[in-house]
């Protein structure tokens, strides 16, 4: 670590907020300071691992099945790569080295967005008053955030916290922002559909884990459907591209194959539809239509047989057995097999009877079975398309956190700035805009700044309680 990094990345820290560090004995001993400041403030766990993995690219390559890091972004890049294959062994040593909810990596260069350290974090209050409080009255996210999903949300949250400072990216987001200001019936058409959206980002996670069950089916096929609907409104806007026909064949598959209203578990039944499987279906139908079944064949085996008298009946010791009185022993057809001799009448079976019986004792259970399987089989199909999903939640939640500009600069009264590579900060009319919802629009007193390359400073006085410190805070913000 060179001079002043360590600040640097406190301040990359509390970006993240993690709950859990992982780290090896070196960087430990170099960062003890900054992790166990952190350690307190967040009461998180600082894991110490001296597992080195030998030949680190190669076992990235091996486990993402490709060829080069490069698109990964991390070709040369040794640190980044030996602390990815240390953090990959120990998450797959966490799950049994089963499959893990993530197809890639991403290096995320921190030049590319704005430095924040943990004191201007806590003094701009971005998105928390102070490091133990989890509520958002009275920052800046509280402020800005009217996303209607959970993913829309955490992005907001992170991009507040890692600012663009390229021109180029700045602007297409601005532009992204100002369709919705201008296009208002689309602007409350996708703010509808966003409200049927799951945190597809979770759910995601749960089928690749296999924790899944019927109601997150439903929630994905619904969240399809929504996006759907969204794209069709947006249909000629470059921000919301995925595969719409791969979303479609999920949500297809999805209605097709789980009930609108499943049960909590999946070992228990109820889940899947009619029609998916004849086994099945006929499993439903004799569980519920058995003493029917056994009716119709009794009345078949009248008819074939002649005898008026024939009964189908059931007890413990026996099971399902056909009774015929002694008086009609004459008439007893030869594929009967004699099960009990009684005083007055003599018991059967057939092979038919005996293969209802079997069906209508152990239904269910197949039943359970059967639908069990068929729903692993439809989660085991929509895991081969989670990286189709996983765009998908990547652009929804982009598009939700952009219409949250749109709503918060038409409800504030933003204006969009002009941004140049000069040296020049000019604000007019500026306002705090933590402190102004706070107060109230019309309560607030505006200030502006312009401040030039030759003019690169401000000597600010007044008395207490003046506004000193909004001012400062103001055009930070």
């Amino acid at each position: 670590f060179e001079s002043g990094e360590n600040g640097k990345l406190l301040g990359e820290l509390y970006k993240i907020l993690p709950k859990e560090i992982i780290t090896d004995n070196a960087t430990a001993e170099i960062l003890r300071e900054e992790f166990e400041s952190y350690k307190l403030v967040q009461n998180s766990v600082i894991n110490i691992i001296d597992k080195i993995i030998k030949d680190a690219e190669n076992f990235i390559k091996d486990y993402f099945r490709i060829v080069s890091l490069e698109s990964y972004g991390i070709t040369g890049k040794n640190g980044a790569v030996n602390c990815c294959a240390m953090l990959l062994e120990y998450i797959l040593e966490l799950h049994n080295y089963g499959e893990l909810p993530f197809k890639k990596l991403s290096y995320v260069n921190s030049e590319k967005y704005m430095e924040l350290n943990f004191s201007t974090q806590r003094n701009l209050e971005l998105t928390a008053l102070n490091s133990r409080d989890s509520g958002t009255e009275g920052t800046l996210l509280w402020v800005i955030d009217s996303t209607k999903t959970a993913m829309g949300g955490r992005m907001l949250k992170k991009n507040i916290k890692k600012p663009l400072i390229d021109i180029a990216e700045i602007e297409k987001r601005l532009n992204h922002t100002s369709y919705f200001i201008t296009n208002i019936i689309e602007r409350e058409e996708v703010k509808e559909e966003l409200k049927n959206i799951y945190d597809i980002e979770r759910l995601i996670g749960k089928i690749v884990l296999g924790t899944e069950n019927g109601r997150d089916l439903i929630a994905i096929k619904k969240s399809c459907e929504s996006v759907l609907k969204i794209k069709e409104i947006l249909s000629d806007k470059s921000f919301f591209e995925f595969s719409e026909f791969k979303i479609r064949e999920i949500a297809e598959k999805i209605e097709r194959a789980v009930v609108e209203e499943p049960p909590f578990s999946i070992r228990e039944g109820g889940i899947i539809k009619g029609g998916i499987s004849s086994e099945l279906d006929e499993l439903h139908r004799i569980s519920a239509n058995g003493k029917e079944m056994l009716l119709e064949i009794e009345v078949k085996e009248r008819e074939r047989t002649g005898i008026k008298s024939l009964k189908v009946r059931y007890n413990k010791v026996f099971g399902y057995y056909i009774e015929i009185s002694n008086s009609n022993r004459e008439m007893i057809p030869d594929d009967y097999i004699r099960k009990q001799t009684l005083s007055n009448a003599e018991r059967f079976v057939t092979a038919e009877l005996k293969e209802y019986e079997a069906k209508i004792l152990t239904a269910k259970e197949r039943i359970e079975a059967i639908e069990y399987e068929i729903f692993k089989e439809l989660t085991r199909e929509i895991a081969g398309s989670i990286e189709v999903l996983q765009q998908c939640a990547d652009e929804t939640a982009y598009v939700d956190m952009i219409l949250s500009f749109s709503e918060c600069s038409v409800r504030n009264g933003y204006i969009r700035p002009e941004l140049t590579q000069d040296y020049e900060l000019v604000i007019e009319e500026g306002r705090h805009p933590i402190v102004e919802k706070l107060i109230g629009h019309n309560s607030f007193v505006k200030n502006g700044i312009e401040m030039k390359q030759d003019e690169r400073f401000i000597i600010l006085t007044g008395p207490n309680m003046a506004g000193k410190s909004t001012y400062m805070r103001q055009n930070a913000l």
